[in-house]
């Protein structure tokens, strides 16, 4: 039981407790859809990890969203059994803000759990849904919805044997440029920081409203998987070329550039490096 909602977990072999599937935020559906979402309180079992966001690429043998699966804003914890003050690992996934989820095989926080960590995984909204520009919604949906996670645990890590003073957030690749920003906005909420293989760009409003023009946004829900096919098809010159057409969009750019170096240089102690074969 947390502060707030009720679940129940499952332990797995090596003193390890995981909860999968905790929903942390709204279904981003329906008039909820592209906006910033409130906090939900998960009540029922934990068991298995929650739908994964729509998306506009996927990988082979990558869970895939259906129409329904409306529960995609959700997180999972690995906890070794009658854990209390332990540090707290947030991981956020990769995918170029398009595709991934925290259900592939090598995000499992088992093993950090039995090293000693309390570990945490979560879902947030990708491709155009978490990234498009749209006019009188917010902008960045999905680093939003990472923020709702990470203040969901520093709310709540503690009922799982974390020391909510000891938050490191560690990603790879879009999930290490989120990181980063998470770092930034939150600043009181992030110890450390943990960023492998990091985007080397942001976006412009400008550059975000050009990728727009393409995409229709008065499709269903069920056409959001494939949004950036008009995009991708449309698009001559440069961008044609680009393999991520949705990201963080940074403002005030390119009128003041120094706004990225400042907010890089705004984050807690950080480890950076490049991850191995990050790019298949």
């Amino acid at each position: 039981m947390a502060r707030r909602g009720r679940f129940r977990g499952r332990a797995t072999a090596g003193g390890v407790d995981a909860f999968l599937g905790i929903r942390y935020a709204e279904p981003p559906f329906g008039p909820r859809r592209l906006h910033a979402l409130t906090r939900v309180d998960h009540v029922g079992d934990c068991l298995d990890f929650g739908p994964v966001a729509p998306r506009s690429a996927e990988l082979p043998g990558a869970p895939v969203w259906r129409p329904g699966d409306e529960d995609v804003l959700s997180l999972d914890v690995w906890a070794p059994s009658a854990a209390d003050g332990l540090p707290v690992l947030l991981f956020l996934h990769g995918g170029a803000y398009a595709f991934g989820s925290s259900a592939r095989p090598d995000y499992d926080g088992t093993a950090l759990a039995r090293a000693g960590l309390v570990v945490v995984t979560c879902n947030h909204r990708l491709g155009f849904e978490g990234f498009g520009h749209v006019g009188g919604r917010p902008r960045n949906r999905g680093l939003l919805d990472q923020l709702a996670a990470l203040h969901w645990v520093r709310d709540e890590i503690a009922v799982f044997g974390g020391d909510p003073d000891r938050i490191t957030v560690a990603g790879q690749s879009a999930g290490a440029g989120s990181a980063l920003f998470l770092a930034a906005a939150a600043p009181g909420a992030v110890r450390r920081v943990i960023a492998h293989s990091v985007p080397n760009r942001c976006y412009t409003e400008g550059f975000a409203r050009r990728v727009a023009r393409w995409v229709d946004t008065t499709g269903p829900a069920s056409a959001v998987a494939s949004a950036d096919a008009p995009a991708r098809a449309q698009t001559s010159g440069p961008l044609a070329y680009d393999p991520v057409l949705f990201g963080p969009v940074a403002d005030r750019l390119p009128a003041l550039p120094d706004g990225v170096d400042a907010l890089c240089c705004a984050t807690p102690p950080t480890s950076t490096g490049c991850s191995s074969g990050s790019a298949r």
